[in-house]
């Protein structure tokens, strides 16, 4: 079977699930790291540009949990992320006209997140879902190449928008996600076939719940640990990342050197990604998680070297060893102790967690600690932040007697 799996990555499953992670991060690494820049060119001061990014991520986190749970109720995750799709394509129309003015903006920002975030929880619902059916399919694999997409998307964007005006953004992401429907359609209609012609189980073959299922997968003791810590971790490495930008500025960057920041960041996560199967069958997915927390800690305190665009970009290198380790390990916890019924929901939680909890609250916080203290302030004190949740996991899940530390089986291990 392994030699089956290493022969045969070039399936039609993998191969399109490829293709929609390449252009959905693509599309989204566009509108995500240039859009700090665009306010910057209205004059939105650092305040308001952390209340439009963090209105965004509450738009984001009300989505997912919106939208997932639809999908643990239907199952028909290939028909919502095509619907939400379009509708995320729709939003990039207003932008223009809301202009410099903030509450359209900000409006606007929050519908679009509201639509096209939660397409993050459903890829990685969907892909383990398939993978259950295909055992060929890789979550590490297609994972990876959706980094390589935001990576060259973010590199040539940032000399585009160097050349061509950088309100030029809505249209470039608005034309990568017109692309993404052909291949959602088709990888949806492959999907319903292969369920077709598989009965139901009562539960998933060899998975062995480790949490507790008299209650919500939210609420129980492994769950609520995890995305405790992993909640103020996140806060400080979403500050760092989603402040790059003014850094860079600080520093005499342009949206090139911003570009080629975050594709530097991204391309470093593709490796890792792909040898994510190999790492899990090794190691503990809870070591794995420890050992990107110590990676976590240093990236953020990194930025404090950087007195120059070449120092800025030399240190997002350090990336593969944060979500490049962070994300497949901690897909594959949440995977492994939360109940089948609620899956989708928990994936829903972890990337709200990522992406939005993390992104609401830095926006705001990260916004006023540069008021006050200024860029390197905020980096200063993130940096010291940041160092206690990394502690916390090390006690709970590392030295103590966690119920989430016991080994994942290879027949539980689906990426």
């Amino acid at each position: 079977m392994r030699r089956y799996k290493s022969l045969s990555f070039f399936c039609g499953d993998n191969l399109i699930f490829a293709g929609i992670q390449f252009l959905f991060w693509a599309g989204f690494g566009t509108l995500f790291v240039f859009i700090t820049g665009y306010m910057e060119s209205l004059h939105f001061g650092s305040v308001r540009i952390g209340v439009v990014r963090a209105v965004g991520a509450v738009g984001g986190i009300i989505g997912s949990m919106f939208w997932g749970a639809i999908a643990d109720k239907r199952g028909k995750i290939g028909t919502i992320t095509l619907a939400i799709l379009i509708g995320g394509i729709v939003t990039a129309l207003p932008f223009s006209v809301a202009g410099g003015r903030l509450l359209p903006f900000i409006l606007i920002f929050f519908m679009a997140l509201f639509l096209l975030f939660p397409i993050i929880t459903l890829l990685d619902s969907w892909i383990t879902q398939v993978a259950h059916l295909n055992p060929v399919v890789s979550y590490g694999i297609t994972r990876a190449i959706g980094s390589l997409g935001f990576a060259c998307a973010v590199t040539f964007a940032g000399g585009g928008f160097d050349r061509y005006g950088i309100d030029k953004i809505f249209l470039v992401y608005a034309a990568i996600f017109t692309l993404l429907i052909p291949l959602i359609a088709l990888q949806t209609r492959r999907t319903q076939h292969r369920l077709a012609g598989v009965k139901k189980p009562a539960t998933a073959p060899g998975r062995t719940v480790t949490a507790d299922q008299s209650g919500s997968p939210l609420l129980n003791q492994p769950l609520r640990s995890f995305f405790s810590i992993c909640t103020v971790m996140l806060v400080c490495f979403s500050a760092a990342v989603t402040f790059l930008p003014l850094l860079a500025s600080a520093v005499g960057g342009s949206h090139r050197d911003v570009g080629l920041a975050f594709s530097v960041m991204a391309i470093s996560e593709v490796p890792v990604m792909m040898c994510s199967a190999v790492l899990l069958r090794r190691f503990r997915d809870t070591r794995i998680i420890f050992l990107s927390c110590l990676f976590f800690a240093f990236r953020v305190a990194s930025h404090l070297l950087a007195y120059t665009p070449t120092l800025l970009i030399a240190v997002q290198p350090l990336q593969a060893g944060c979500f490049g380790l962070f994300i497949p390990a901690a897909v594959s916890l949440c995977n492994r102790i939360s109940r089948r019924s609620n899956r989708v929901r928990s994936l829903a939680l972890l990337n709200i967690i990522i992406f939005g909890i993390s992104s609401t609250i830095s926006g705001l916080i990260g916004g006023w600690f540069i008021a006050l203290f200024g860029i390197r302030g905020m980096y200063a004190i993130i940096s010291i932040i940041v160092l206690i949740p990394v502690f916390l996991y090390w006690r709970l899940f590392i030295a103590g007697h966690h119920p989430a530390r016991r080994r994942l089986s290879k027949k539980q291990l689906s990426y």
